[in-house]
């Protein structure tokens, strides 16, 4: 019996090549990361239950995308805290959106990292936030 997941997240391929290239100088921008797109994503079941399955690291997009915001970005201590907020009417009246999947853009618009949960109905009335941390500290 596998556990269940309610949350995972994970930095991509796109994210160590894009930055690693850009330290070299051999990318047309500078590494930064930019913004969020708000989708689902990576959602299984295990005995019946919601739970949030692989997310491969070669992912390229996220389905059903429904937002677009910035990103808030701060450093702490060898930390970087990535937060995106989905503010109140950020969905057009009417519309409902299973949410399950935050997918982190650099500048040039490549999808470097994801933050899964298990599905959250948004609509009109209805403000999210997520927030996760790069621990960039090896040992």
């Amino acid at each position: 019996m596998s556990a269940i997941k309610l949350y995972d997240a994970k930095l991509l391929r796109a994210y160590y090549d894009n930055r690693a290239l850009s330290s070299i100088g051999k990318s047309n921008t500078s590494f930064r990361l930019s913004k969020a797109v708000w989708g689902k994503g990576f959602e299984t079941t295990i005995d019946g239950k919601p739970s949030v399955g692989n997310i491969p690291l070669d992912t390229a997009s996220l389905d059903g995308v429904f937002a677009t915001t910035d990103l808030v970005l701060s450093y702490v201590s060898g930390r970087i805290t990535v937060r995106a907020v989905l503010p109140t009417g950020s969905v057009p009246s009417g519309e409902v959106h299973d949410f399950s999947a935050l997918g982190i853009l650099d500048e040039s618009n490549t999808l470097v990292a994801v933050m899964a949960s298990t599905p959250i109905t948004v609509h009109d009335r209805r403000s999210l936030s997520v927030e996760g941390v790069i621990d960039t500290n090896i040992a």
